[in-house]
């Protein structure tokens, strides 16, 4: 602000030192000095507009910038809060054999990488998606939208990656949450260990 103030004083300081604080009676003196200072404030006020119409776009930006990012984050929390109410319905609805996949759930707790890779890890897997499809589907559905905001290191991104993970752990445990990721990976030979959010 102090530059753009000394910026429009400056060529009226020079005037005066030059030519005097005189109020002239001679038309063109009047006509010499508003040519001079048309010459010299146009540019700056055109330089100055400028400026304020860049400050104005970047603000627009960031206000539209912030409420997409608002409307997306309430979305996926919307999601995630939906499917986890009904995973949670899901790992304790009793199946035919009487049990529910949650109990299930825990012969995968002592398996390994190795051990999940084998044809007996991948037949238990494919056994107990078969039997549980609603379960590891709502799970995977799950994936894409942790991985949306995730993959944002920002607040309120992070923020809220952050919570939702911590809410799926509190309400589904940590055991369950590391089972179905371990499911997921079996019946996934493409899926990598490092892209699980819960079995690390």
């Amino acid at each position: 602000m102090a530059i753009f103030i000394s910026t429009f004083i400056s060529p009226i300081a020079i005037y005066i030192s030059k030519f005097g604080f005189v109020i002239s009676d001679d038309r063109e003196a009047w006509s010499a000095m508003g040519s001079a200072f048309s010459g010299i404030y146009s540019p700056l006020i055109a330089l100055l507009a400028l400026v304020i119409l860049g400050g104005q776009a970047r603000a627009q930006a960031a206000m539209d910038k912030h409420q997409y990012d608002q409307t997306y984050i309430k979305g996926n929390r919307d999601d995630i809060d939906f499917f986890v109410q009904r995973l949670e319905n899901y790992l304790d609805e009793q199946g035919e054999d009487g049990l529910c996949p949650r109990l299930v759930l825990r012969q995968f707790a002592a398996l390994s990488k190795e051990e999940l890779c084998s044809d007996q890890g991948q037949e238990v897997s494919r056994i107990f998606y078969e039997k549980n499809r609603k379960v590891v589907d709502i799970w995977i559905a799950l994936y894409p939208l942790l991985v949306g905001m995730g993959s944002q290191k920002e607040f309120p991104y992070e923020h809220n990656y952050t919570s939702s993970i911590l809410k799926m752990t509190t309400v589904l445990s940590i055991e369950s949450c590391v089972a179905l990721d371990k499911v997921y990976y079996s019946i996934n030979p493409d899926k990598e260990k490092c892209d699980l959010k819960f079995w690390v």
